[in-house]
């Protein structure tokens, strides 16, 4: 068989990932850069220069021109109705001159082929934003996009203020979160707190306060406390339902294979996975449920090796999974915020379990 060239697009709103690799899974080049999201950046344009940039930047480490490449998968945030897809679109085959065939899916498919290596299956991705997409095996596709309820670590921090804010005006029980978050934005008071983050003329220093506060709120989840625990319950509880609405909408059975992923679940502790999979299988009674510490776009690579007619095997899974390009991507989530996330002593997460 032909061994061509491909290359997978991870777009988001914390960061974009371009890799290069060859349809034997063998990881050529790879670029890191900022949102791509049309709907999350200052501007569609400045999104889109940011996609176009970190491909060229991909390809260039790779050695590889545009016009040697075969087919190319764009999972990106901000693919969420018909005339994203194609503006997108555009942009790889356009000024990105990607010459072979070009896919554009929303965020949360790319991720569905790391479900399985037949590409169906429902994918949950959870970083700064969560997506939700899935695969049936008619072909059939859907994705959360603007349906879902919820973020993710931004969601999460926000839940976190509001738990201090409750104590500290008496209808909230006391929590644990209230000295991690002053400790966090360096104040003293729940007031000087809360004007911190919620003033007009927000420092710069406190951009990205949501993510590391949604840390703090995973930290105190792993140290036992009641009130962080409620909300990491009350976050599953809400997700697990668009989960198991998504399997249905392309036809999977109860027994659909089900990946989690993002930087929000590599977190050593926190009750956050069990939970999901707690409410996720009693929806889906035979779930295969799986988290995969894979960065996302090696789920996009895998599409893009499909697209061009590769048989995406065990083999060829585990090749692109395991690639340290790949790796070293997926361990980048935090990305650029300005606050120190929280921290606690602990063991890293293990790579990949199986969780039912």
């Amino acid at each position: 068989m032909t061994v061509e060239l491909v290359v997978g697009v991870d777009g988001g709103n914390t960061k974009t990932v371009a890799a290069v690799a060859t349809t034997e899974g063998e990881v050529l080049g790879t670029a890191l850069g900022k949102c791509s999201d049309i709907y999350g950046a200052a501007s569609a344009a400045d999104a889109l220069g940011e996609l176009v940039g970190v491909v060229s930047r991909a390809l260039a480490a790779a050695g590889v021109r545009p016009s040697d490449v075969a087919g190319t998968v764009g999972s990106l945030a901000g693919a969420d109705w018909p005339e994203d897809h194609e503006l997108y679109r555009c942009e790889l085959s356009g000024r990105a001159g990607l010459s072979g065939v070009v896919k554009v899916v929303n965020d949360g498919l790319g991720p569905v082929r790391l479900a399985h290596r037949s590409g169906t299956g429902v994918a949950l991705v959870l970083g700064t934003g969560s997506a939700l997409g899935a695969r049936g095996p008619s072909g059939a596709i859907w994705h959360g996009s603007f349906w879902l309820p919820v973020g993710a670590s931004a969601w999460l921090g926000r839940e976190a203020l509001s738990a201090v804010n409750r104590a500290a005006l008496g209808i909230g029980p006391p929590t644990s979160l209230t000295p991690a978050l002053l400790a966090l934005v360096g104040t003293e008071s729940e007031e000087a707190l809360l004007h911190a983050l919620t003033r007009r003329d927000l420092s710069s220093e406190h951009e990205g306060w949501e993510r590391a506060a949604g840390t703090c709120l995973l930290d105190a989840d792993a140290g036992g406390d009641p009130v962080a625990r409620d909300v990491i319950a009350t976050y599953a509880a809400r997700l697990a339902p668009y989960v198991s609405i998504a399997a249905r909408k392309v036809g999977l059975g109860p027994e659909a294979h089900v990946v989690l992923t993002g930087g929000l679940l590599r977190h050593r502790a926190s009750s956050l996975q069990t939970s999901l999979v707690e409410h996720v299988t009693a929806l889906l009674p035979g779930a295969q449920v799986a988290r995969s510490d894979a960065a996302p776009v090696a789920g996009a690579l895998l599409e893009a090796m499909a697209l061009v007619g590769t048989e995406v095997t065990d083999d060829l899974m585990g090749a692109v999974v395991g690639a340290s390009h790949l790796l070293a991507l997926g361990n980048s989530y935090e990305g650029a915020s300005r606050v120190a996330p929280c921290t606690t002593a602990g063991p890293s997460p293990s790579q990949s379990p199986v969780l039912n």
